[in-house]
């Protein structure tokens, strides 16, 4: 009998400290944190991926709705895959494909996007040079 009120006494302890942590998990990321929207703009609107590199400390990242994302990080730099799902494309006027949260809002203008490849419907490579990638305040 002893041995089972010791055992919840120690059940509940541990649940309560769970919750705490559970409770106190977070970081910047979030409703509050800093975000930016990446803006891709095409002169083909049948293209399909594109290979975007950001520059800034990126701490998350969302795919828009229509494109998935495949992501590699390192320290100051971000690279993105980013794919339009059927029926999407990266129209010349530009439209959002992703959100970024960033960890420092004062530095928002340190932060820039390049597109670096682009590969048509049918897979086919092209020539970047008139790709536009831009990073815009997120508005909520």
């Amino acid at each position: 009998m002893r041995n089972d009120r010791l055992f919840l006494r120690l059940f509940r302890w541990l649940a309560i400290l769970t919750v705490a942590a559970l409770a106190g998990c977070g970081d910047s990321t979030g409703p509050g944190a800093p975000q930016l929207d990446l803006v891709l703009a095409a002169p083909d609107e049948g293209d399909r991926a594109a290979a975007v590199t950001v520059v800034g400390d990126v701490v998350a990242v969302h795919a828009a709705n229509g494109y998935r994302l495949f992501s590699r990080e390192g320290k100051g730099w971000l690279k993105l895959l980013v794919i339009a799902e059927a029926g999407a494309t990266f129209p010349s006027r530009g439209v959002v494909v992703a959100r970024l949260e960033i960890a420092d809002a004062d530095g928002v203008s340190d932060y820039r996007a390049h597109v670096t490849e682009v590969a048509s419907a049918d897979y086919e490579l092209k020539s970047a040079r008139d790709y536009s990638a831009r990073l815009e305040a997120h508005r909520r």
